[in-house]
């Protein structure tokens, strides 16, 4: 009997010591950090500048933690919000549960690298191991838009369609976000204005990376009375930085075009030339402002028998006189008849050249042309005939070489019986 009181005490004593070792939880007060919002930085890089916000989830385990207090600790150079607290109270946190809570924080100006930000929980009950959590956080530089803006050709001739381009670059490193062009706003000086015609193309852009740089057109169709106007186009640009979700917008720029008035004397030119031909003419075309222009002509019909005297001509300070000489050279075979070609003296200037093939110099080219596939055509067949002689007198050798040929002797013999029979 008193071994197995003794046996009970001892069992009492071992249950006591273990269950504390093996059966209790332990008190644990753990912490979960992340960055929240805004979206573009929950990845863990900001822009400089930006401001973000860290979340601490704080979970007791084991028991519940009274008097629960979160400090947040900052790597040089981030601040907190104003108004935002280092410490905050959070009360009691009953076992198993969690408590949230979050500080705003503000990025430094300067690019850091990958740096921790740390959140430690503090309870008044004792017992408790406390867990800090961390979360890891970078800065680069924010987004920046830079614009300028270009026309061309500049200057330009009224009535003439010039394309303004914007250049926008990303300075920053920070992507930028849906970037926008604003409305073109344009001003001129006298009688000038300039009508839209196309534009932006393209509309916007999705994302422009650090360092790169894009570009939209715009085309109008410039007018003026009088020569040596100007016209201003101006305008910026917008977008988002990734990181902070925060509007980006460029400085103005803008762009001035001169309009000046280039005048062709002859818009119209009649040329009488015989097939086989050559003619000459030319054009007279003035402009009383500095400016290069440039001279094509169509293709197809008697565009192709042009030839210019010359593809562009640069008109010096205060403008002057030019002569564009051209020749239109005629083909052999071309019947009689009204044919038209095209030379354009820059953008809006079309000088129409309209040549009649035909008449006494006409018919004399074409009965000329009638002689000669007459010609053509009497070789041609001299030739045929030269071709059939040739092969007759190879096809009359060959046979007689098979004449003079000895014939082909049989090497079969009588049977016996016949030869008997013919003795």
């Amino acid at each position: 009997m008193k071994k197995i009181a003794v046996s009970f005490l001892v069992s009492i004593v071992l249950i006591t010591l273990l269950v504390p070792l093996t059966g209790a939880i332990a008190k644990t007060l753990s912490t979960l950090v992340s960055i929240t919002s805004p979206p573009g930085a929950v990845d863990g890089i900001v822009s400089t500048g930006q401001t973000f916000t860290i979340s601490a989830t704080i979970t007791a385990n084991g028991g519940t933690a009274n008097d629960v207090a979160a400090a947040i600790s900052l790597p040089s150079g981030y601040t907190l919000a104003a108004g935002e607290l280092a410490t905050h109270r959070l009360g009691n946190i009953a076992n198993g549960t969690s408590t949230i809570t979050s500080w705003r924080v503000v990025a430094p100006s300067s690019v850091t690298p990958a740096l921790t930000i740390t959140v430690t929980p503090h309870t008044t009950s004792e017992g408790f191991t406390i867990q800090a959590g961390t979360t890891s956080v970078s800065t680069m530089a924010a987004a920046s838009l830079h614009a300028s803006l270009t026309a061309t050709p500049n200057p330009a001739d009224n009535g003439q369609k010039v394309t303004i381009t914007m250049t926008v670059t990303n300075k920053g490193e920070s992507n930028a976000e849906k970037i926008t062009p604003s409305t073109l706003t344009v001003s001129a000086t006298g009688t000038a204005y300039a009508i839209l015609d196309s534009g932006p193309v393209p509309t916007s852009v999705s994302s422009l990376e650090g360092g790169s740089s894009t570009i939209f057109q715009w085309t109008y169709k410039v007018h003026s009375s009088t020569s040596g106007e100007s016209i201003t186009f101006s305008g910026t640009v917008g977008g988002a930085d990734e990181n902070s979700g925060l509007t980006v917008t460029s400085g103005p720029t803008s762009v001035s075009i001169t309009v000046v008035r280039i005048t062709v004397l002859t818009t119209s030119i009649m040329l009488s030339v015989g097939a086989g031909e050559q003619a000459r003419s030319s054009i007279f075309i003035s402009c009383d402002q500095s400016k290069t222009i440039h001279f094509t002509k169509s293709s197809g019909d008697a565009g192709d028998w042009i030839t210019l005297g010359a593809s562009g001509y640069t008109f010096p300070q205060g403008g002057g006189n030019y002569i564009l000489t051209f020749t239109v050279n005629v083909p052999l075979r071309v019947k009689p008849g009204i044919y038209t070609g095209h030379i354009y003296i820059g953008d809006p200037k079309d000088v129409v050249v309209t040549i009649n093939v035909g008449g006494a110099v006409g018919f004399a080219e074409f009965l000329r042309y009638s002689i000669i596939s007459a010609l053509e055509l009497l070789v041609a067949v001299v030739l045929i005939a030269v071709v059939a002689k040739i092969l007759q007198i190879v096809i009359s050798v060959a046979w007689k070489k098979l004449r003079k040929l000895p014939p082909v002797r049989s090497s079969m013999r009588k049977p016996r019986c016949l030869e008997s029979y013919s003795t």
